[in-house]
């Protein structure tokens, strides 16, 4: 310190390894996640909370031709920004307002975010990383199931990955070995617009998380350069640095060095982009809703959100570390190896500077929302495609060494088939119980239905299982070169199974949807009023296709004996269970009638459609 200034160290010498890119995996992951992705996003309806919420208020803003106030059920809806609803209305015109349509924005966004983490990896590590984290991004359980979603997850996790991949891709430039700021100052203008314009979208699909988890990354991404460059100084002072390393990680904090970084990223474009791009709808919406929208988008669904548990959705601090396991399966089976690559890279690699970058993308978002109070497994994807870039350089070093990851990717292996095996074996074992009663799954108060479909999806695990033992085969064979290209066969029919075989055998027991549906066609000009009794159920808007009066059947009853039948103009329709259908003929005899009755799958009761008789409905 005390002005010495600190050259920057020369990096080891780079390994040339070819073209940054390869136009032949660019097409074979556009056509895996395309055809994991696209086909049969109507064959299951719309399911609770989430996807129930959100296509309703896109179908509200449609049927009103209104890009700006989403609304649900009539009323305000302040959980979510626009830019998912305006993805969803786009749907509707291109497909029709139906399931596909309200998931084909996610679809579409999943498959380019799958062709971006290519291009990510491919630029900073090498094309074969690029290809395998393609490959682990497209064919692992939770990516593939938002993608198939109507949510905002996978808009919001293309903009976050387009943004900090081109931000990584400009800072890490073609002279690596330049000082930080230089090469911050070194990008150019237009490549920041690109980069504070996915921000801004990202802004407009979930809110100020799409511009702070962003700009922290970049900012401890720089931070953690300046402090290496200053560690690794000339000789005659590294000793004194070790000797004091408070202040030398404090160092790169000194006034100058702060103000210069945060020039460097030009922060004026970047306000400008977010005034410009997201700024108008905030401020129409804010207009539109009497100043009622920011209130609650930030004070209850953000501040909220991170203070207190909502929804019952809470859990350890180590919960987003259990759901990326399995969020990440079948590609998850490799953890270990692939982590030890990771660490290993820091030592010595001629990629430490790009694998520091990737590890706090992935710290920022795992550790800030493992100190939130709310935990949903989906809260951390975009944090996804920067552990597939983990995965995908562990497999660039297997082919580059397989010697040295032989036992671990035997260990991989086995782990595999063990897993598929018992996947298929409890499957129907469990269907097995359930549908004979024995024991306490035999026990469990739930529909028939749902034992015969655990039962029949028994072979879901089978793709993983017969992997497993080509695995253990072909590394004694001496053929491990081949095995990550049949591990993603694998993984995509493992998951082709799921998606498109067994998920869409849910669909006729998907009662409330169901029940809304059928009550709705055909469709007439006659009015009508939809209560919903003790049950709420998002989607049921959707498929009544107007609004619906969530209420308490108590509470309905004794409105209903207080007053006698009202007059009502056309039709009254209540959704109920069938036991509170029984309270309700017995204390108000006459007045209604079943309509239609569904299985409540997979609760052993019925939902029904009963109607108020048209003699009562005109009386005084």
């Amino acid at each position: 310190m005390n002005g010495v200034s600190y050259p920057s160290p020369a990096p080891p010498a780079r390994k040339n390894w070819g073209h940054p890119q390869n136009w032949g995996h660019l097409i074979i992951l556009f056509l895996l996640s395309g055809i994991l992705y696209l086909p049969g996003l109507g064959e299951t309806r719309l399911f609770d909370q989430d996807e129930g919420y959100y296509a309703s208020v896109a179908l509200e803003m449609h049927q009103r031709d209104d890009w700006i106030l989403p609304t649900f059920n009539g009323e305000l809806f302040a959980h979510k920004p626009p830019l998912m609803f305006w993805g969803m209305r786009i749907g509707f015109l291109l497909v029709g307002t139906n399931e596909t349509g309200a998931r084909l924005g996610s679809a579409v966004a999943g498959v380019l975010t799958v062709l971006v983490v290519y291009w990510i990896g491919s630029r900073l590590f090498h094309p074969w990383v690029g290809f395998f984290a393609g490959l682990a991004l497209a064919t692992n359980l939770m990516f593939s199931m938002v993608a198939r979603s109507a949510t905002a997850d996978a808009y919001l996790t293309l903009f976050i990955t387009a943004s900090l991949g081109t931000w990584l891709i400009a800072y890490r430039g073609v002279e690596i070995s330049l000082h930080a700021i230089a090469r911050l100052q070194s990008i150019p203008r237009r490549t920041w617009l690109l980069i504070y314009s996915g921000i801004a979208l990202a802004v407009l699909t979930k809110g100020p998380i799409g511009f702070l988890f962003p700009a922290t990354i970049i900012g401890w991404t720089v931070y953690g350069d300046l402090v290496t460059e200053r560690l690794r100084g000339p000789t005659h002072v590294a000793d004194s640095h070790r000797r004091n390393i408070m202040i030398c990680v404090l160092d790169p904090l000194r006034l100058r060095s702060v103000a210069t970084s945060f020039l460097a990223v030009r922060p004026l474009l970047g306000l400008l982009c977010l005034a410009m791009i997201a700024g108008p709808w905030y401020y129409l919406a804010e207009f539109r809703s009497q100043g009622r929208f920011l209130d609650e988008f930030i004070g209850v669904h953000h501040l909220g959100r991170f203070s207190q548990a909502m929804d019952n959705h809470e859990g350890p601090f180590y919960y987003y570390f259990l759901a990326c396991l399995i969020g990440l399966y079948p590609w998850s089976a490799f953890a270990i190896p692939a982590c030890l690559a990771w660490i290993r890279s820091f030592r010595g690699s001629d990629c430490s500077q790009e694998v520091r970058w990737i590890s706090v993308w992935i710290a920022i978002y795992l550790g800030v929302f493992s100190m939130a109070s709310t935990k949903l497994p989906n809260y951390v994807l975009p944090a996804y495609p920067a552990l597939a870039l983990c995965i995908g350089y562990y497999f660039m070093e297997v082919r580059r060494d397989a010697k040295r990851w032989h036992r671990w990717q035997s260990i991989a292996w086995t782990c595999l088939l063990f897993v598929g095996a018992t996947l298929t074996i409890g499957l129907a074992g469990v269907g097995w119980l359930g549908i004979n009663r024995i024991g306490p799954i035999g026990a469990l108060e739930v529909s028939p239905a749902l034992w015969e479909l655990v039962g029949a999806s028994w072979w879901i695990g089978l793709p993983l299982a017969i992997m497993g033992i080509a695995g253990i085969l072909a590394q004694r064979g001496g053929e491990s070169h081949l095995l990550p290209y049949g591990f993603a066969i694998a993984s995509a029919l493992f998951l082709s199974l799921i998606w498109h075989v067994a998920a869409p055998k849910l669909r006729p027991w998907q009662s409330p949807q169901r029940l809304a549906q059928e009550v709705n066609e055909p469709l007439t000009t006659e009015p009508r009023t939809i209560r919903m009794m003790d049950l709420f159920r998002p989607s049921v808007v959707f498929y009544s296709r107007q609004p619906v009066e969530f209420t308490g059947w108590k509470a309905f009853l004794e409105k209903e004996q207080r007053e006698g039948s009202p007059r009502v103009e056309g039709s009254e329709i209540l959704l109920l269970r069938s036991g509170d259908w029984e309270k309700l003929r017995e204390a108000v005899p006459g007045r209604f009638e079943v309509r239609m009755s569904v299985p409540n799958f997979p609760e052993t009761d019925d939902l029904m459609a009963v109607e108020r008789t048209t003699l009562l409905s005109q009386e005084n």
